[in-house]
């Protein structure tokens, strides 16, 4: 009987860790996780979260139903691309910053907006005119706000994990 308590048990832990592609979305969440960095500019910071694993940049902001205020997230790359971004699954309209590898802003798309409902294929893409190190991803408007603009220089330490 014992035995196969336990056989039923293992069964039921094995069923919960092999979730399907039916799993709901993950529930959208607003508080950045641990590991956010402090971002400064000329005139403040910013708190951003990091997302450096291919497996971080590809989720990125996805399914988050709001960003706080002061708040964003830094994709950091291996070496200067020209890297494409798409707004699947993404909730919140976006200010992408473009960073070079001196950490000075190369160019801002501003206001890119959600598209919900749109095939993968048909999705936008946006992308830097030159090949950045870093993207950063704020609300829509917060560049223009914070004076973020072609040419200001950013500071922050954005390791690898």
């Amino acid at each position: 009987m014992l035995h196969r308590c336990v056989l039923i048990a293992a069964s039921l832990v094995l069923v919960a860790a092999c979730g399907g592609s039916s799993d709901p979305a993950p529930a959208p969440t607003a508080a950045p996780p641990d590991g956010a960095i402090e971002l400064r500019y000329d005139g403040g910071s910013l708190r951003v979260e990091l997302a450096v694993t291919p497996e971080e940049r590809s989720r990125g902001l996805s399914h988050r139903a709001s960003l706080p205020a002061g708040a964003g997230m830094l994709f950091v790359f291996e070496s200067a691309r020209q890297p494409s971004f798409w707004m699947k699954d993404t909730l919140i309209p976006l200010d992408l910053i473009w960073i070079d590898a001196d950490k000075r802003v190369e160019g801002v798309t501003p206001s890119v907006q959600p598209e919900p409902g749109v095939a993968d294929g048909a999705l936008r893409r946006y992308s830097s005119e030159k090949p950045v190190l870093y993207v950063l991803e704020l609300n829509a408007g917060a560049a223009a706000r914070f004076g973020i603009v072609p040419g200001s220089q950013l500071a922050f330490e954005a390791a690898s994990r």
